[in-house]
């Protein structure tokens, strides 16, 4: 049996009171600006586990170290949007040209692409 060091990365809470801004996505933009020491407060709040780097006890060998990803839905997020956007003018393309628009399966399912592709670019 083998001994590890374990670095866990978690999702927690962290309070910044205060923050002056236009709007509360801009608040929200600089307090993730910020440092974590910098937090007022810090609460784990059950937060998911993202992902782990494992070294073994002892060893300056970087071939014994490894980053484990535990959230591998997230990984795939990028390449999904890559495939909304490449869809999206040949849904419309599609809708268009059949008259589907009438349809509300095919217009529900083209709003959510167009909605899903904006909020990747806000």
């Amino acid at each position: 049996m083998q001994t590890y060091n374990v670095h866990i990365y978690r999702e927690m809470c962290l309070f910044f009171p205060g923050i002056v801004a236009s709007t509360a996505e801009e608040a929200a933009r600089l307090a993730a600006e910020m440092p974590s020491g910098a937090a007022q407060a810090i609460d784990d709040c059950d937060g998911e586990n993202l992902a782990a780097l494992i070294g073994v006890v002892e060893s300056t060998d970087c071939k014994q170290r490894w980053m484990i990803d535990l959230e591998p839905v997230r990984t795939i997020v990028p390449d999904l949007l890559t495939a909304l956007e490449l869809a999206l003018p040949i849904l419309q393309d599609v809708v268009r040209a059949h008259l589907l628009s009438d349809d509300a399966t095919v217009r529900l399912a083209l709003d959510r692409v167009e909605s899903a592709v904006a909020k990747a670019h806000v």
